[in-house]
């Protein structure tokens, strides 16, 4: 075996190690992308829900402070 030889081989199996890893990057890359738009589309429900309910809060308030009802258990 010749040194080119030894370092063709070499040259080779640095390139299918550089090869795996930038694939297992990418795949790595695919799965924290999709694993961030699924929390950010939970944020966004979860946001959606505490706006709808602060919204519903409001109106009963409201409604309770025009025709003088306690919102005090007890009263």
């Amino acid at each position: 075996m010749s040194h080119a030889t030894t370092e063709a081989e070499a040259a080779v199996e640095t390139h299918e190690m550089i090869v795996r890893l930038y694939d297992q990057y990418k795949g790595d890359h695919i799965a924290a992308i999709r694993e961030a738009s699924k929390i950010q589309r939970d944020l966004s429900r979860a946001e959606h829900e505490v706006t709808r309910i602060e919204r519903h809060l409001q109106r009963i308030e409201a409604f309770c402070k025009q025709n003088d009802i306690p919102l005090e258990e007890g009263n």
